[in-house]
């Protein structure tokens, strides 16, 4: 089994779900290119959703030995069929605060591994993982801030965690910042780390989890009995169904300049740690810095009155959209 395994940690809200579409869609032309990318169970047949979450979100219910039992069992079974091939898992995941480097230790010098990672400020992290996520079940958004802030999306710790596993010239690691990247897209830029330039790839057609203006998470703040689960999106596809103007305003913030600050602040020697190791005399920065800092007239931040007003004109669409529908 000495055949690489590349594996996409994400983070989450950094364009996964829409590279991992790309790997769905682009399967065929990758294994041309000897990147194989599994079926979602980790087998040579099944559905190929490009992601891999729900295979390794299993793992919580085994132990950490039976869990690496099962990995090495079945990527040794994909190697065995593929020879000279690389593997790509794609699973946000596995960028979680969990002991997924003990999972994969039986791998070590059986297998090349790879480590794709970007990396999101975690100001704009932790208001996106708000809204897709943790709105769903809490109902206070400054509770939570205070629980996660620092702890979650603290990166660092999730890098060190794989370094016991992989050695540092094994990282590829991307801000995630559209001005960095290729074409200012990720999915240029993931074809890049790919290595795969100037490969004819079926485009993607739609924008994939997209992200919904703060009058629609103001709706869910008020209502967050609406979903069963973290993941549970049927909410937010009926808003997509029947409005046309739900998408984020990108300037609009729910927070201050000053509490954005406070947030980074948190994050400063853990950012810092990153840069020094990783980007200072390999790929620097524009900015020197592992983000480029927030300036004031980056966001608006909006007034109650003014997040009612969107909050209002989101349901009227919405239901309006609803009767145009019965209308056809």
């Amino acid at each position: 089994m000495s055949n690489t395994l590349i594996l996409h940690i994400g983070g989450g809200k950094t364009g996964t779900s829409s590279i991992q579409n790309f790997l769905s869609l682009n399967r065929k032309i990758l294994s041309e290119h000897d990147i194989y990318v599994p079926s979602d169970d980790l087998t040579l047949d099944g559905n190929c959703s490009g992601q891999h979450v729900w295979y390794f979100a299993n793992f919580r219910t085994y132990s950490i030995s039976d869990a690496a039992d099962k990995l090495e069992k079945d990527l040794k079974n994909i190697f065995s069929k593929i020879s000279e091939k690389a593997v790509l898992i794609s699973a946000e995941n596995l960028s979680d605060p969990f002991k997924w480097n003990e999972l994969f230790s039986k791998l070590k010098g059986k297998v090349k591994i790879k480590i794709v990672f970007y990396l999101r400020r975690q100001d704009e992290y932790l208001l996106s993982a708000w809204q897709q996520w943790y709105v769903k079940q809490e109902d206070d958004f400054w509770s939570w801030i205070i629980r996660k802030c620092g702890i979650l999306a603290d990166w660092s710790l999730i890098i060190k965690s794989w370094m016991s596993l992989v050695d540092k010239s094994d990282f590829i690691l991307r801000v995630y910042d559209r001005s960095l990247m290729v074409n200012n897209d990720v999915i240029s830029d993931f074809i890049q780390v790919l290595g795969l330039e100037g490969i004819s790839f079926v485009p993607l057609e739609n924008q994939i989890n997209p992200s919904y203006n703060l009058g629609v998470l103001k709706l869910v703040e008020d209502n967050n009995n609406l979903f069963d689960n973290a993941h549970d999106n049927d909410f937010y596809n009926f808003i997509s169904d029947n409005t046309a103007n739900s998408r984020k305003i990108s300037k609009h913030s729910p927070i201050s300049h000053k509490q954005r600050m406070a947030i980074l602040s948190r994050y400063i020697d853990s950012n810092n740690w990153i840069y020094d190791e990783f980007f200072r005399n390999i790929n620097p920065t524009p900015y020197n810095r592992l983000f480029k800092m927030p300036k004031e007239n980056d966001y608006i931040q909006l007034s109650k009155d003014e997040l009612d007003k969107l909050k209002w004109n989101i349901m009227v669409e919405a239901v309006y959209g609803m009767y145009k529908k019965t209308k056809r």
